[in-house]
């Protein structure tokens, strides 16, 4: 059976949040706004936190959330403004497993979306795809873009067995493509 590559995020949202008890944090997931909203149905807004747009911050919130033991969802609509929490990810999540000798190893998965070209071009600052310069830079975080004509849901399942953290990239322009049943 075929479904919409949004439709099999919304279901990997669905499944992490009401079977893996993950918490989702960003903008416009309680409130809509972009694409990555429609993956959040209504009834996971209770495990949201809607925040404005402040990346760095919402980075460090999303470790601080995790180190209690929140397994966490932070949702930045556009990789071009994930940018902007980098320091947080590359100084301190990705390294903080090392700096506590084990004592701590958070659950979060940091998605980012590649904006659309097609039909329309979204722009420069929105439609550039950093992954491989950041898979030289992380260690300890599990970058993964999914490909194109790819079901996300294999991608999500895997992270599910393995727990840690992960940046998973996600194509806007794929978000209305039919992919095979995972």
């Amino acid at each position: 059976m075929k479904q919409t590559y949004k439709q099999c995020l919304t279901d990997s949202m669905s499944r992490l949040v009401l079977e893996n008890n993950y918490f989702v944090i960003g903008q416009g997931v309680v409130d809509g706004g972009h694409g990555m909203s429609s993956t959040i149905p209504v009834e996971l807004h209770d495990r949201c936190l809607e925040l404005p747009v402040f990346e760095e911050s919402q980075t460090g919130i999303a470790l601080g959330m995790a180190l209690v033991g929140e397994n966490i969802i932070s949702i930045y609509p556009r990789f071009d403004f994930f940018i902007s929490g980098l320091s947080q990810l590359i100084n301190h999540s990705d390294k903080v497993s090392v700096m506590s000798g084990g004592l701590f190893s958070p659950n979060i998965i940091f998605r980012v979306g590649v904006g659309a070209k097609v039909p329309l071009d979204a722009g420069p600052q929105h439609t550039n795809n950093y992954t491989s310069e950041l898979r030289s830079m992380l260690t300890n975080v599990c970058v993964h873009e999914i490909p194109v004509g790819a079901n996300p849901n294999s991608t999500y399942r895997e992270i599910e067995k393995s727990g840690g953290l992960h940046l998973v990239v996600e194509h806007m322009q794929c978000y209305g493509d039919m992919v095979e049943d995972s």
